[in-house]
């Protein structure tokens, strides 16, 4: 399997969100488990207000929006980069 290199995850966080502090570790851990080499890059919410997101966390890789674990667990599986 070969590694997907520089790929960029947006984390759309906010301060006050304890489930986005508790699930980048998770995330972290998914990259490796499928030899993704992620940049994830925290955006907090709270200062980015024109993205029309309507839950946290909530991630952006390449093209795709994940909005649970699981759906960055599917983008990293099935998906090249």
């Amino acid at each position: 399997m070969s590694t997907k290199t520089n790929t960029p995850l947006y984390m759309y966080t906010a301060d006050w969100c304890q489930a986005c502090k508790q699930i980048k570790p998770r995330i972290e851990s998914l990259a490796k488990k499928y030899n993704c080499d992620l940049h994830i890059l925290d955006v907090d919410k709270d200062l980015t207000p024109d993205n029309n997101i309507k839950s946290l966390p909530a991630f952006k890789i390449s093209q795709y929006w994940a909005f649970s674990y699981n759906d960055v667990e599917s983008i990293l599986k099935d998906r090249e980069f």
